[in-house]
């Protein structure tokens, strides 16, 4: 209904999701009330997107009752299970009060809801009400707290661009410095540079805007993890900029790109609802648009192979796969619906045909190798993929996802032990918050460079402040519990507590991180012996 824009399709999409939804509420099965909860932003998101804001708002209040009623039933599920499924219905509540408009309702609920199960904005660790906050205190004029809470936001999910629009509308340059820090944190994520670039073609500073957009783009240029609508924002805001130069012809050319991308996200969504054939149609006029986007000739291919033209859908695997390399940055992330890419038959013979006659032109591509090494991932031919992904970072030493394809092949190939501590190092150097992979330090022997490399690393972390914004009622019930658990001295909350804490520690120094590391249960073992180690 709603890709085909049938008014009578979302009606009746929206009654069959309310009574499969209610059936859920109503059960006697606590399991089912408690599937309830998670399923309960989908429908609130159906009801908000009709604009029916009065009726996702009774949901939502049946909800957390009936949750409520099944708790003290004590089934299975204790009467505690509140503090921990309530505060996700309340997120609801105020990102509902948020879209509404009724954002003094939303300081309400924050101000007066008892059962966040936190005691401050930073502790309860959600990404969607730490946005909802910082509009409603914007709204309300609190600008310091939601400019903290809107940087604190950004170091956990910085590739948010709603967060960023919403940043700048209250900051504006002030925020250039920070943005210029958030980029050295993590510097395989290119949203800070492309809202860099933004603020300083808004300021008319049009080359330097130029130079920041274009190492945007040599990072991650198609942004393949970001959502429809949001992908190659940094071609969309070059061609703001070729147009301020008096660039016409390139910034069309970059538009057109754009309007291909767009165009191929409404196939996307015609796809998903099944219909598969009439798909074609729109990745086809996409490509009459802008026929060398390799995600639109992917897309096409595989609707094509789906559709049983399996030697039409090879064409466009081919013209995909030639396309990759000059359009992969040093992340390379596949775009929506380009997943698998070596999966089929047809997809794999197209692959081996092109890059193996691209490697005979241009042999010094880094994408290149990354992509052969792939391939022949896929094929099982380990040994020749762990030599394409090495060749990747010897043209390139900063291409961080090829040293990630390295890291998860080494324990497949023979590596000295030297070897295996320099690809962690080199990660670690690469990128410190480890967002984008997860370093096993656990086995490094090299030590002493590894407690260097997390030192130096310091000096890129950025903390938020300690409190973001204070929850009153839910303070005052979390420390009459505390109270009350402290003196019947239960274990589970201490157990609890610890946990808190653990999750509320952002960052580790380096003596806090080698503490992870293998050999302590051994040196612990030795001393517990009273033996040297």
């Amino acid at each position: 209904g709603k890709v085909l824009e049938r008014r009578d399709l979302k009606d009746q999409g929206t009654m069959m999701a309310m009574t499969a939804y209610q059936n859920l509420l109503d059960s006697e099965d606590s399991r089912s009330i408690h599937l309830s909860i998670y399923k309960l932003g989908e429908i609130v998101s159906i009801l908000t997107d009709r604009e029916e804001f009065g009726k996702a708002e009774q949901l939502i209040i049946e909800t957390s009752l009936q949750h409520i009623k099944n708790s003290r039933k004590g089934n299975q599920y204790p009467l505690d299970v509140n503090k921990y499924t309530l505060p996700d219905v309340f997120v609801e509540l105020a990102k509902l009060y948020g879209k509404a408009g009724l954002h003094h309702e939303v300081i309400a609920l924050l101000d007066l809801s008892p059962w966040w199960n936190a005691e401050d904005l930073s502790d309860l660790h959600d990404q969607d009400l730490a946005l909802v906050t910082a509009r409603a205190l914007h709204t309300a004029g609190d600008i310091g707290k939601a400019t903290d809470i809107l940087k604190s936001y950004l170091l956990e999910k910085s590739n948010d661009d709603e967060a960023y629009q919403l940043l700048i509308e209250i900051a504006g340059n002030d925020i250039i410095s920070w943005l210029d820090k958030l980029y050295r944190m993590d510097r395989f994520e290119e949203r800070p540079l492309i809202w860099k670039a933004y603020l300083l073609y808004k300021a008319g500073k049009i080359d330097d805007a130029e130079k920041v957009i274009r190492q945007a783009m040599n990072v991650d240029p198609t942004d393949g993890e970001q959502k429809a609508g949001q992908r190659v924002h940094s071609y969309n805001l070059l061609a703001d900029i070729l147009d301020a130069k008096g660039d016409k012809e390139n910034a069309t050319f970059f538009r057109k790109v754009v309007k291909s991308v767009r165009i191929a996200e409404k196939g996307d969504l015609i796809s998903e609802a099944g219909l598969v054939t009439r798909s074609i149609d729109y990745y086809q006029e996409a490509m009459g648009v802008f026929a060398d986007a390799y995600c639109i000739q992917w897309r096409l291919a595989e609707r094509l192979y789906a559709t049983g033209d399996l030697e039409g859908s090879k064409e466009h695997y081919r013209v995909a796969f030639e396309r990759m390399p000059e359009q992969f940055g040093q992340v390379a992330s596949f775009c929506f619906g380009c997943e698998g890419a070596f999966d089929k038959m047809q997809s794999r013979s197209a692959a081996e045909e092109v890059f193996s006659h691209l490697l005979e032109t241009t042999p010094d591509r880094p994408q290149l190798h990354f992509l052969y090494g792939l391939l022949r991932k896929s094929q099982k031919r380990i040994p020749e993929a762990f030599r394409h992904f090495k060749k990747a970072v010897e043209l390139d030493e900063d291409y961080l996802d090829a040293w990630k394809e390295i890291s998860l092949l080494s324990d497949s190939v023979y590596l000295s032990r030297q070897e295996e501590d320099r690809i962690v190092i080199k990660m670690l150097s690469l990128e410190p918050q480890q967002r984008h992979f997860s370093a096993n330090i656990s086995d490094v022997g090299d030590w002493v460079s590894l407690w260097n490399t997390i030192e130096k690393n310091q000096k890129f972390i950025m903390k938020s402040p300690k409190s973001l914004y204070p929850f009153r009622e839910s303070t005052k019930m979390l420390k009459a519990e505390r109270e009350k658990e402290a003196k019947n001295n239960n274990p589970d909350f201490y157990y609890m507590q610890m946990n808190r804490d653990f999750a509320n520690r952002k960052t580790m120094n380096p003596s806090e991180l080698l503490s992870q590391h293998n050999m302590i249960p051994m040196l612990d073992y030795f001393i517990s012996l009273d033996k040297k180690p």
